[in-house]
């Protein structure tokens, strides 16, 4: 029977150690670290016919003995009749009745998990995955059990299930995985009410940050998981996350994906969940990561709202509602969570595959900054704390919403265009005072009052605008502005109402916005930084690599600090990577550093373009 090869790489012992924490002096985390898993994910190429499946490396394969029987096709399938599922609670598996079996660990529509021993590992509890038997005559069946298994040997990362052994029983093949007992996560978070413990989102970063890595990994092995969702990501005792069941894998190279996925949908096996599937599996449509992707933040969706995207019964209903109507913004069911996630994640669940983020590492970036630096501290759904300066509009809530418009893994952040002198107000100055303390809702307060003093004061309604905004508000901010601007119709009011636009999802408007601010003040440089951000935010990369360039040579008309100017230039570094102008990424990204040297994210962006140029010592 199939068992690890001692003589290969590593004993069943030092690859599982971390599954039971005993690493001696070196912590979980430490190896993690060291190990560097957190792996820019590589372009994932669409799924195209005429291709070759991928074939296991003999390098990787050696070390299982991999079971013939497995490596045969539908030869498995004439073997093994139909019959009833197999029952192997205690039952011995392997040549040597190394596994004993000792409970039923679960059941799906595919196949069983038990719980068992290793008496080469002096009773270590394992799981053992199978098939049910009855599946085995279905056509093509074996070939995804095998496929199943070939990547699951394949795939190493500490937060990837891991694969100890392989064998066949009975006809039945059968994987040995690590047993991870913390249950899956719909068990550990989703049965407690949203906005309360352990549901919080210092818990959802917990988890999520090691899956997207994983993901990331998977991705970057040119594979796609095609069926993520709350009962594939496990825990072990620590609770430590995992990336689990590969049941409908693929390579990304793999041919004929379409009538394979066709084939298994007609025996009543589907290719993924309702619930969590984008729209494109399944309809012979090309694929790639992003359908990994858009399950993601179905599951992120799920834990914040305590509903999945689209909830229906059926398969087909259940492609019906995607179809006929975006996602309800997560903000709308449960209004503690802010509306900078509800953008990010309306856009990874996005039906046009290019309208999402590029990748899960993306994603997950635009996800923590939509939650802020401060998101750790607060429960799922609750609005993330502000402490913006005084007329620091939307540094941590437009820009942040908007940050998931852009489609970039550099990161933007140009400073907000600064207060202008005002007559003096003491209601206003309170609030501007409020607005500095990260304490909105004193802010909008006063300017109530103000409002109710001189209801005609247009810098007044801007203001109350400002509060709005440092609350999520950015609709009743909108509002604000435009009353602002029919009052007085100047650069900066526009400019503030295209950047609540941004939040909300409108860059065309904010576009339109931004246009007539420039044209009332061409001098600031300011108001054709926030209209690059429109431009990114719209695809429309050469026009923001030009007004960025534009804002960058108009500098010294206005008093911009290095730090805007370093702001600017990874924008316009990040349009310059989006068309693959790499040198020009870079020396902008250098740039950053040099103005900003404190600053993680331009070390960040330049690795990231260094990588891209094939500069590994760099990156």
């Amino acid at each position: 029977m199939s068992q690890i090869d001692h003589s290969s790489s590593r004993s069943v012992e030092s690859k599982t150690s971390h599954s039971s924490g005993s690493e001696g002096a070196v912590s979980f985390q430490q190896r993690l670290e060291r190990e560097n898993t957190l792996i820019p994910e590589t372009p994932l190429k669409p799924i195209s016919s005429g291709s070759s499946p991928r074939i296991l490396p003999a390098s990787r394969a050696a070390k299982i003995n991999w079971n013939p029987l497995l490596s045969s096709g539908d030869g498995l399938a004439a073997r093994t009749p139909p019959e009833q599922d197999q029952q192997w609670i205690g039952q011995t598996l392997g040549g040597d009745g190394r596994y004993e079996i000792i409970d039923m660990l679960g059941r799906g529509g595919m196949g069983k998990v038990y719980l068992a021993t290793d008496r080469n590992r002096n009773g270590a509890s394992v799981a053992i995955k199978a098939p049910l038997q009855r599946l085995l005559s279905v056509p093509g069946m074996c070939d995804r059990f095998e496929r199943e298994f070939a990547a699951m040997i394949e795939l190493e990362h500490p937060h990837v299930c891991r694969v100890l052994d392989t064998g066949c029983h009975a006809g039945v093949p059968y994987v040995v995985l690590q047993n991870l007992s913390g249950g899956h996560l719909g068990e550990k978070f989703l049965r407690s009410p949203v906005n309360a413990a352990p549901r919080t989102v210092k818990n959802l970063l917990a988890w999520l940050r090691p899956i997207v890595q994983a993901i990331s990994y998977v991705h970057s092995r040119n594979f796609i998981h095609r069926d993520i969702k709350p009962e594939n990501i496990l825990f072990d005792e620590h609770g430590t996350p995992y990336l689990s069941d590969f049941g409908i894998v693929r390579a990304v190279d793999e041919g004929h994906a379409a009538a394979a996925d066709a084939g298994l949908t007609q025996n009543g096996a589907c290719v993924g969940t309702p619930g969590y599937m984008a729209p494109e599996v399944g309809t012979g449509k090309p694929i790639d990561g992003r359908v990994d992707l858009y399950a993601l933040a179905g599951v992120v969706y799920l834990y914040l709202t305590n509903q999945a995207p689209f909830a229906r019964e059926t398969q087909e209903k259940y492609r019906q509602a995607q179809l006929a109507r975006p996602v309800t913004p997560a903000h709308e069911i449960n209004s503690a969570v802010p509306v900078a996630v509800s953008v990010v994640l309306n856009q990874a669940l996005s039906v046009n595959p290019a309208d999402r983020q590029a990748t899960c590492l993306e994603f997950m970036a635009d996800l923590e900054r939509a939650f802020g630096t401060d998101a750790e501290s607060v429960p799922a759904g609750s609005s993330h704390p502000v402490r913006p300066r005084t007329r620091r509009l939307l540094r941590r809530n437009v820009l942040l919403g908007t940050a998931a418009l852009v489609l970039t893994t550099v990161t933007l952040w140009p400073d907000p265009i600064p207060p202008r002198p005002v007559p003096v107000n003491p209601h206003q100055q309170n609030a501007q005072t409020y607005l500095a303390d990260g304490e909105p809702d004193g802010a909008v307060q006063e300017m109530n009052q103000a409002l109710k003093e001189d209801p005609d004061r247009p810098d007044f309604y801007s203001t109350r605008g400002a509060a709005l905004a440092a609350q999520g508000k950015f609709v009743e901010a909108i509002e604000q502005f435009t009353q602002a601007i029919a009052r007085d119709p100047q650069a900066d009011f526009f400019s503030e109402r295209g950047q609540a636009q941004l939040a909300v999802g409108a860059p065309d408007l904010a576009r339109v916005d931004f246009d007539e601010a420039v044209k009332l003040n061409a001098d600031d440089p300011r108001h054709r930084a926030y209209r690059a951000l429109a431009h990114m935010a719209l695809r429309d990369f050469d026009a923001a690599i030009r007004d960025y360039t534009a804002a960058l040579e108009q500098r010294t008309k206005v008093n911009v600090s290095e730090d805007e100017l370093a702001g600017w230039l990874a924008g316009r570094g990040a349009a310059f990577l989006r068309r693959d102008r790499l040198p020009e990424a870079l020396a902008d990204s250098t740039e950053a550093i040099r103005l900003q040297p404190r600053e993680p994210r331009h070390f960040h962006n330049r690795a990231v373009v260094n990588q891209r140029l094939g500069h590994a010592a760099e990156a």
